[in-house]
């Protein structure tokens, strides 16, 4: 069953994700964010990833989607990784900020000079060292797989609070009474509620 972007299933528990279109979309933004031909400072970029990424999450919170987060923080990693190896264009710029990052100087005259394309650069163990992910999130950029592990318990927990029957909810094959659709269209209301004020 698909709704608002989610995908509802029924295998002896109730579990939403995200709908697979959906996922789609999400990684479509995420590599126009971090495009290599667009403007911006990095600092500008890494705040519009972060406004995006958070906004999508908090939208399909409740949703079964660990492994789809966590793949994604490392594909969307690799992403800045080849934007920041093409910003930095000449070999002395890579070289200086290779040796600045903890790099020795044979390798990273090595790597600087390196004419592999960007991509495939962006994986290079050397690159991983000197741009890690300590590194990433002291220039702004948000962990997703923390904000998953953490703030999605806090936002599960609001639902719990506000839906009938628990996490579970209600059994799908009960006929739903006057009064339960009252309340649960009441539930709906305030659980948007917190999005939009």
């Amino acid at each position: 069953l698909n709704s608002l972007g989610s995908h509802l299933e029924n295998d002896g528990k109730v579990r939403s994700r995200p709908h697979k279109t959906a996922k789609q979309k999400f990684r479509k933004r995420l590599r126009h964010l971090t495009s290599r031909k667009r403007p911006g400072t990095f600092l500008d970029i890494v705040k519009e990833i972060n406004q995006y990424t958070h906004g999508w999450i908090n939208y399909y919170g409740i949703g079964d989607m660990k492994n789809f987060i966590r793949e994604t923080a490392q594909w969307l990693k690799h992403r800045l990784r080849q934007l920041i190896w093409k910003r930095w264009k000449r070999v002395s710029t890579r070289f200086y900020r290779l040796m600045r990052y903890g790099i020795d100087r044979e390798e990273a005259w090595k790597v600087a000079n390196s004419r592999k394309g960007y991509w495939r650069m962006s994986k290079n163990q050397t690159i991983h060292r000197a741009i890690n992910n300590k590194r990433l999130a002291s220039w702004g950029l948000k962990d997703l797989i923390n904000f998953t592990s953490t703030d999605l318990k806090l936002l599960n927990r609001r639902v719990r609070n506000r839906t009938h029957g628990g996490v579970r909810g209600r059994s799908l094959l009960a006929p739903p009474t006057r009064s339960l659709i009252k309340k649960d269209g009441l539930a709906i209301l305030s659980f948007l509620n917190m999005f939009c004020n």
